[in-house]
């Protein structure tokens, strides 16, 4: 301590923090032998604080309940009032539940409108109607090739447990047709004028059932993407066409199939050109319709050139 003042009386900075640490300490644990609970005159747990006067809730609310007996009376008489008033409104004859017709049970209570919660969902879903619908809607697309895939398989198994289904089907359409005749029809060009990439889908696959031939799943997107892969071009002269047509490789005529993997992109000329041929066939024809056009041009220009020597132009 060679260091320090004659008034020193630690030692270090360090001796004179613990030694206050040390008092401090004492002092609280005093304080905290003296603290009672006010009510119930216990010891006060050591996590609470310094001002705190109960040990906990339950003493706090015994100990104003001593202390104010009129306004806890008051309370429990307006308390068995309101249960009396409840009781009574669910013996009165309310009006029946707007969506099944049925009484409201007296278990409801005396605000309840409808009889059940089965009720209360369905006229929810009345009144949001349009939003649930656009919710469907964009759920349903998200997942078409899985409800595709479920409809099938559905459909699959019902066929193998009644074989006559389709035929009960096919009967029902028949008779629905027949009653709505005029309205299924006006439905039916307003939705093709609406959709007519969609038609045109549902037209190429009907054509290819007609046929005989094997469908798979070929959707607008796939289409869509298709086209966007070539650019919006034909497939075989590499024109651009605003009018692509579902050209199959291999007609369907010859064992082709409605697929994805048979279907390019090709303009309305290669298409009505290549008809029910392969690709092989129609570029040989091709190619030989060229030659015999030359040919044919060819002996024009001969027969013409023996006839008027001077008509015909002499080559650059």
């Amino acid at each position: 301590m060679a260091g320090r003042v004659a008034t020193a009386l630690f030692c270090s900075s360090s001796c004179r923090h613990k030694y206050r640490y040390r008092q401090r300490a004492e002092i609280a644990a005093k304080l905290q032998a003296e603290r009672l609970c006010v009510y119930c005159l216990g010891p006060l747990p050591e996590h609470l604080n310094l001002s705190a006067i109960y040990c906990s809730d339950p003493c706090r609310r015994k100990k104003w309940e001593a202390d104010n007996p009129e306004k806890v009376a008051r309370s429990k008489a307006n308390h068995e009032a309101r249960l009396r008033e409840r009781a009574a409104a669910r013996r009165l004859d309310r009006p029946p539940c707007p969506v099944c017709g049925t009484q409201l049970p007296a278990t409801r209570g005396p605000k309840a409108i409808y009889c059940s919660n089965s009720c209360n969902q369905k006229a929810h879903y009345l009144r949001h109607h349009a939003w649930h619908l656009l919710r469907m809607k964009k759920y349903r697309e998200g997942r078409e090739p899985y409800f595709a895939r479920k409809a099938r398989e559905n459909t699959a198994k019902r066929h193998a447990a009644d074989p006559g289904y389709v035929l009960v089907l096919r009967a029902r359409a028949r008779v629905d047709y027949s009653t709505h005749r005029e309205r299924r029809l006006k439905v039916n060009r307003r939705y093709a004028r609406a959709h007519v990439p969609l038609r045109n889908m549902h037209s190429g696959k009907r054509r290819a059932l007609q046929k005989g031939a094997e469908t798979f799943l070929f959707t607008l997107k796939d289409w869509e993407r298709l086209k966007v892969r070539y650019r919006n071009c034909c497939s075989y002269c590499g024109k651009f066409s605003a009018r692509l047509h579902k050209e199959h490789v291999i007609p369907l005529e010859r064992g082709g199939r409605h697929s994805l993997g048979n279907i390019l992109p090709a303009c309305p000329t290669c298409n009505y050109s290549k008809q029910d041929s392969y690709v092989m066939e129609w570029r040989m024809r091709r190619i030989r319709i060229r030659r015999e056009l030359e040919l044919r041009a060819a002996r024009k220009k001969k027969r013409l050139s023996a006839h008027a020597p001077g008509l015909v132009a002499a080559p650059k």
